[in-house]
């Protein structure tokens, strides 16, 4: 187990650019219809939720998919995904 994240956090997925990307929960919901910069990705992602509903949407301007999880889940199904936890404009 990666020590992370608590093995019950919920974690908020997707793939990027050719790399597996988690958000925590918390974190997402910091962000309401924020941009994030993240190392490695040309371009920001916007994070937009409305009536209970995440997205996430590339520097493209593409939906991406997304996958609600507990972190040990994804993190079996990802083991080498990274998990974002700090925000940056």
């Amino acid at each position: 187990m990666d020590p992370k994240l608590a093995p019950t956090q919920r974690v908020l997925g997707f793939h990027c650019q050719g790399r597996d990307l988690c958000f925590p929960m918390e974190m997402v919901d910091q962000l309401s219809d924020g941009r994030v910069a993240i190392a490695g990705i040309q371009g920001a992602l916007d994070v937009r939720q409305a009536g209970g509903i995440v997205d996430v949407v590339g520097p493209d301007g593409a939906a991406l998919t997304t996958i609600g999880a507990y972190w040990f889940a994804w993190h079996a199904a990802f083991p080498a995904g990274e998990v974002i936890t700090n925000r940056s404009r």
